[in-house]
């Protein structure tokens, strides 16, 4: 599985995402399932200041690799939503990027009705700063959703190798991770 690319600043390399007015079916389908995806409106800056929004310099193909990253790894609730993840670099050397405008780092998709039905997405997860133990600011009004997804889901990181167990932990109670492959970062 190809890894999510980016710079090592969080934001993605290549043009940045424009404010989508309205939905875009992507060119390709996930390498497992071979699902559709579609950019939405709502979550690319044509919503409410409330609503989750990628960041603006996630390009389309990078928020793809996030849905195919789910996909490929059936990173599932049992409601057959995926929850995908935006990793820089090579094994060995990993970090987890940021997704969402409120520093969420954790994505949710789902299909609309039927699911061989363009699926679309949005940043859930929001996690507090290394340096401070706050939830981010804009992100309070989803801190009790129950927007944290599933313990299935977790497992599910752990076991295919995409998370340490601890670092699992750490993302479930929505604490900075740092570095995947060892130490804080």
């Amino acid at each position: 599985m190809i890894y999510q690319t980016g710079n090592s600043n969080g934001h993605g390399a290549g043009i940045s995402m424009d404010v989508c007015t309205e939905k875009d079916i992507h060119d390709h389908v996930t390498e497992r399932g071979h699902l559709r995806y579609c950019f939405t409106p709502k979550h690319h800056g044509a919503g409410r200041s409330s609503d989750s929004r990628w960041l603006r310099a996630l390009t389309r193909p990078e928020e793809f690799q996030v849905f195919d990253m789910a996909d490929f790894h059936e990173l599932r609730d049992e409601d057959g939503d995926l929850y995908g993840l935006r990793i820089l670099g090579d094994p060995g050397n990993r970090q987890l990027l940021e997704l969402g405008d409120k520093h969420e780092y954790i994505a949710r998709f789902w299909a609309e009705g039927r699911p061989e039905d363009p699926w679309h997405g949005h940043p859930l997860w929001p996690i507090r700063s290394k340096h401070d133990d706050r939830r981010p600011k804009g992100a309070e009004n989803r801190a009790k959703q129950g927007c944290c997804p599933p313990q299935k889901v977790f497992d599910r990181m752990v076991e295919r190798r995409i998370l340490s167990a601890s670092k699992a932990s750490r993302l479930k109670t929505a604490r900075h991770v740092g570095k995947l492959d060892g130490g804080q970062g």
